[in-house]
């Protein structure tokens, strides 16, 4: 979560809490650099164009004669990564139980009201949101059903469906999306959303809030007066005042109280609530350190003392909740969860307050771990998460000293609580990102007319508009809180999920490309992936031949070193040696010599069996030892994984680039 400082002239260093060294993420920037790249023309004149007409018609959304509530009026959609890769047919098998109830509820009265778009319909590198709904006559107006369904699922990392798809989309449609590495965890959420559908899954009618307000924060201090306490406040008196069904109730929990333990009964403990909702910062990483593809975006609670106490080193795991500490015996099943904070949702592979977007802070875009693990958790997952992609700013509910704005807040967990699906609660969000893109698209035209600019004014609505973009769901956008009773009742567990194996996708691989836009089956199997050039093939240029054979040796290699990673994969041993004399030590053939003692050990399978020996001092667990071997351990399963994912793409791209000759 980020800040803006009292003086016009700087935006403070407050904005999200960097876990790697302690400091604020970011250095603070003037408010006349912030106005200079907000004066840019847009890098997509389009979509501005399509938010200003949705601010001025308010046409957008679905259309009027149908209900937001009844699928079977707006229809339900998922949209898959094109082409003919298996692993993604069998992630939609998966996913089986989820889609065959969507397709009889959705197609119960017009089949077409159900599609999914896979294979030669789903997803291009690099197509424009125009251009993938031209292709089922679509155009910029309220959603249709008849051409494109209402509600979309998309299924896949933020790598190969990007982001900016997904917010392009979600301006006309309610959009959410789901991404897993286990075939399990997409098998797992579909029965959790059907079960919750079907009444089997019983939550309290209660709404939690969660706000920390940690020592010398400004941000935190912001968040918990501004928008914690008032918004508590807005819904209380709508309950009490008969607006929501009976039973409900608003939980607001001390700051003091906000620590990762209690964030632990609420996430699938003995306190979980039907809807909760978090501000606090997002723990954000260095790209580099090996905690960021698994923490960025975990919760900061009041446990981190400060940025006055707690400086200059890196933040402890105890400081915040990540997905991991989601236990296995947890169960979040059934519930919703909203979370204010930096990278929440997810993190982009460039910075999104950078007009040139050339700062790169990951290795590429991926989905934060929490709400992976809430939605795809093996006894049950949460119904979805909605969170913010990038930091989140204080812009979302205050834009000067006293005034706040927390109506888009209120109105959207108004409508969860009274049972809206909760991709037709988000449009109050979506609503508010193009009145801001208007706002700015109104201010250029009026300094064109003679009006002296205001780089405050101009920089504030900048930063407005894109942080009002940056709110997603990640989750089936068409889910909505189930009739609870009032107080704790029975929680059910699902079934166990028979479907295993990991999902194996591209993500280290971007899609930013030139927009692709196919116009029939014949062009569209021109569309190949641009291969880039590392100096591998500057001397092929003898003829086609020869550079068909190169390639061929080259996928050969690339098979053979694929092959010998999986082979490799079929266990993974972590060893932890200490020594009180390392000179002694050496390394050879794979082995460690001298006066060493073997003090942790972890062995872990492909399927999933693992084999654990803790180092015990004294007749008691070695914590600081287990500690320093847990991130070895954890940092060679990241390192294992990458790896694999970036040889699959390879193969991939060696593939495609055969075909094309």
């Amino acid at each position: 979560m980020s800040s803006m400082d009292d003086e016009l002239t700087k935006i403070s260093a407050s904005n999200g809490i960097n876990a790697s060294t302690g400091d604020y993420f970011f250095e603070p920037e003037t408010i006349d650099e912030i106005a200079a790249r907000a004066a840019r023309p847009p890098l997509d004149q389009e979509h501005i164009d399509e938010l200003v007409e949705h601010h001025q018609s308010k046409s957008f959304a679905v259309v009027p004669w149908a209900s937001p509530k009844n699928l079977s009026e707006t229809g339900w959609g998922v949209i898959f990564p094109a082409g003919d890769d298996p692993t993604i047919r069998k992630i939609r098998d998966a996913l089986s139980e989820l889609l065959d109830h969507r397709k009889e509820q959705a197609g119960a009265n017009k089949p077409h009201y159900y599609r999914e778009f896979i294979g030669d319909d789903g997803y291009y590198p690099g197509i424009t949101k125009s251009a993938f709904l031209q292709k089922y006559g679509a155009t910029y107006s309220s959603a249709d059903p008849e051409n494109v369904p209402y509600y979309l699922l998309i299924v896949g990392d933020p790598e190969t469906i990007p982001f900016s798809f997904q917010y392009q989309l979600d301006v006309q449609y309610a959009v959410g999306r789901i991404y897993f590495e286990t075939l399990e965890e997409y098998a797992s959420y579909a029965r959790s959303v059907v079960m919750a559908e079907k009444g089997m899954v019983t939550r309290p009618r209660r709404l939690s809030f969660f706000g920390t307000r940690n020592n010398d924060d400004p941000s935190t201090l912001l968040s918990s007066t501004m928008l914690i306490s008032p918004l508590a406040e807005e819904i209380t008196k709508l309950t009490s005042g008969g607006a929501l069904a009976a039973g409900w109730q608003v939980e607001t929990l001390p700051y003091e109280e906000t620590k990762k333990e209690r964030l632990v009964r609420l996430m699938g403990g003995a306190d979980t609530p039907a809807l909760l909702f978090t501000a606090s910062h997002g723990a954000a990483f260095n790209q580099g350190d090996p905690r960021q593809l698994k923490h960025q975006g975990a919760l900061m609670c009041q446990d981190w003392p400060g940025p006055k106490e707690w400086r200059k080193k890196p933040i402890l795991t105890d400081h915040y909740f990540a997905g991991e500490d989601v236990s296995d015996d947890a169960n979040p099943l059934g519930m919703i969860t909203f979370h204010f904070a930096c990278f929440g949702a997810g993190t982009p592979r460039r910075d999104d307050f950078s007009y040139t977007s050339s700062r790169e802070i990951a290795p590429h875009a991926f989905l934060s771990k929490l709400p992976q693990r809430l939605l795809g958790h093996p006894k049950g997952g949460a119904l979805a998460v909605i969170g913010h992609v990038e930091r989140a700013w204080d812009y979302s509910f205050k834009f000067d000293k006293t005034k706040r704005q927390t109506q888009t807040f209120t109105s959207t967990l108004f409508q969860i609580m009274d049972q809206h699906p909760i991709g037709a609660a988000m449009e109050f969000m979506n609503g508010r990102y193009a009145e801001l893109s208007t706002a700015i698209t109104e201010y250029e035209h009026s300094v064109k007319q003679g009006k002296q600019p205001d780089n405050y004014e101009l920089a504030g609505l900048w930063m407005q508009n894109n942080d009002a973009r940056s709110y997603v769901i990640i989750g089936d956008p068409a889910v909505k809180l189930v009739g609870s009773e009032p107080s704790a009742a029975a929680r059910p567990t699902i079934e166990p999920v028979t479907v295993t194996g990991i999902v194996i996708t591209p993500s280290a691989v971007t899609t930013e490309s030139t927009p692709v836009q196919p116009t029939d089956k014949e062009e569209e199997e021109k569309i190949v992936p641009e291969a880039a050039d590392f100096g591998l093939f500057s001397s092929l240029k003898e003829s086609k031949e020869g550079i068909q054979n190169s390639l061929n040796e080259l996928l050969d290699k690339t098979k053979q070193t694929l092959s010998r990673v999986l082979s490799d994969a079929t266990s993974l041993d972590v060893l932890t040696y200490v020594s009180d004399e390392m000179e002694t030590v050496e390394y050879e053939n794979g082995k460690l010599k001298g006066a060493t003692q073997l003090r942790a050990m972890t062995r872990i399978s492909a399927d999933g069996d693992t084999i654990v020996c803790v180092p015990r001092t004294g007749g008691r667990m070695d914590t600081e030892l287990w500690q320093v071997h847990k991130d070895m351990v954890d940092q060679a399963l990241t390192h294992r994984t990458e790896m694999i994912k970036t040889l699959s793409a390879a193969l991939a791209g060696l593939v495609d680039a055969l075909k094309v000759l």
